[in-house]
């Protein structure tokens, strides 16, 4: 029957006259299907008043296999990097005089690299802030999350709090990093976590309440490499020396036949401190 409207429709009712499914056209040559929708405005609308299930596939297979599966495809003649796949909504009303539909999230997936044999896809996770609908959490095609920024390559977590300040985790050679870097992602201060070892390994970190060793020591590199920085403890040395007894300008009157000597030093910056020991046990010479 017709509905008046300049589209032809299809109307299955109930008893009491109530739609209960509509088929339409839209005047586009596209069909519309309602399912307790009235004015249905898309392919497939469903429409229900109480808080029970609106949707649900089954499936009774019983093997291990992906079941029931929901497919969302775009199947796009001229695929592209950056064209998204699929979406997600999340939509309700507004407080308003007249309420107005708001997205108060989405889920989203896009294509990241189009070319055959090297796709890769990335899912995104969005909510709406002040009313703006903002992407805050994406996982990229490595796997690797970003919660407020896409995450950099090689990051396997990346936070960012504000502009220029991200907390990121990475890894290198199977050793984990934690990184404080800017947006560019160079990094400031990299605290390296190993099996055995908490390392900075550039940059300057600042304690305000001090460093408490209880175990273990500082220790300092083999090879020193001292800086400008007159207030930077990085030049300290440890080591052994042989005191030499000599009488006049002669050679050494100690040896390993008359006797013995020993010492010890330890150098922080430009202070030494010498300790020694020199026995000899021939008063004749």
């Amino acid at each position: 029957r017709s509905d008046g409207a300049a589209s032809d429709v299809m109307v299955w009712q109930s008893s009491n006259g109530t739609d209960l499914i509509k088929v339409r056209e839209d005047g586009s040559n596209n069909l519309l299907l309602g399912v307790g929708a009235s004015s249905p405005s898309a392919p497939l609308h469903i429409s229900g008043s109480t808080t029970d299930n609106n949707l649900i596939i089954e499936s009774t297979d019983g093997t291990n296999t992906t079941a029931p599966d929901l497919v969302l495809y775009r199947n796009s003649a001229s695929a592209a990097d950056d064209d998204y796949t699929g979406v997600v909504r999340f939509r309700g009303t507004n407080y308003a005089g007249t309420p107005q539909d708001v997205e108060y999230a989405a889920i989203t997936s896009k294509i990241t690299d189009a070319s055959d044999g090297t796709e890769d896809g990335e899912l995104g996770f969005w909510t709406m802030k002040a009313g703006t609908i903002t992407e805050h959490l994406t996982i990229d095609s490595a796997g690797n999350v970003g919660i407020g920024v896409s995450p950099a390559a090689n990051q396997v977590l990346q936070v960012k709090v504000a502009s220029d300040v991200n907390l990121t985790v990475s890894h290198d050679s199977g050793n984990v990093r934690l990184n404080a870097v800017n947006d560019a992602v160079e990094v400031n201060v990299p605290m390296q976590l190993t099996a055995s070892s908490y390392e900075f390994l550039s940059g300057l970190a600042t304690f305000s309440n001090g460093i408490a060793v209880t175990t273990g020591g500082i220790k300092f590199p083999a090879t020193q490499s001292a800086s400008a920085d007159a207030n930077t403890l990085d030049d300290y040395e440890e080591g052994t020396w042989t005191p030499v007894l000599k009488k006049g300008t002669s050679a050494a009157v100690v040896d390993g036949s008359t006797g013995t000597s020993t010492g010890a030093y330890t150098r922080i910056g430009d202070m030494l401190y010498l300790s020694g020991y020199v026995y000899h046990d021939d008063s004749a010479t």
